[in-house]
Formats: C-alpha cells, structure tokens, sequence
C-alpha cells in the first residue's frame, strides 16, 4: 500500500476517500501497525529508544528504480533526502519544507525531530 501510494504521489494523483470501500482484519500480532495511531506512536518511539531508524525512507529505491522517469524537481528533491543523513543543509531543507509532513501536527512536529536526529 505503501509503495503503491508514492508511485501515485510521483507519477499521478492521489485522491483521498473518507468512506471505507474494504474491511480489513487486525491481529494483536501484525507486523503493521497502521490502522492503530496510539500503537503507531509507541512503535516509533520505542524504536528511537532502541537506536533505530524511525520512518522508512525509500529514496534510494525510487530513484534507482523510477529515476530517468521523474520530473527533475522530484529527482532533486529525493537526492536532499537521501543526503539528509550526512548533509546538515540537506537536513534543514528538510526542516523547513512545509510540503514535507505528515497528517498531522504533532506528526510533523515528530518526524521533523527525527530528521534532526539523523533518525530518517
């Protein structure tokens, strides 16, 4: 699902639809917590605790894989992420882009922590 959605993120369009067109089972013992916020939450800050990597960061496959393809802004932009791991610049783009975050408030407020951190 996940893969799915940023192929349509770089390529197409992404449409969001507020009623449910599936159901779908969870198990206590999913490997994905996605679905629950509060289990999602203490998942990423346990890994921080652990010295993880919080957030999968997929750069590197999509540029691999879909680089020649991609408008050149999106290439350049994918290069920042990846450099953000050893590139303080590339890292404080990151923090002040506004286009860059998650759902929510305190999500963005914690992802860009994490960038901070060196933890993305």
């Amino acid at each position: 699902d996940y893969w799915v959605g940023l192929i349509c993120y770089l390529f197409g369009k992404v449409y969001f639809c507020e009623k449910p067109k599936f159901y779908h089972i969870r198990y206590e013992n999913n490997s994905s917590a996605d679905g629950n916020v509060n289990l999602g939450r203490k998942n990423r800050i346990r890994r921080l605790l652990l010295n993880s990597n919080i957030y999968m960061n997929p750069s590197m496959d999509l540029l691999n894989g879909y680089g020649d393809c991609m408008e050149q802004s999106k290439v350049n932009f994918l290069k920042m992420v990846l450099d953000s791991k050893s590139d303080i610049y590339s890292r404080i783009k990151l923090i002040l882009d506004n286009d860059f975050c998650r759902s929510s408030f305190p999500a963005t407020v914690f992802f860009k922590l994490i960038i901070v951190i060196g933890k993305f």
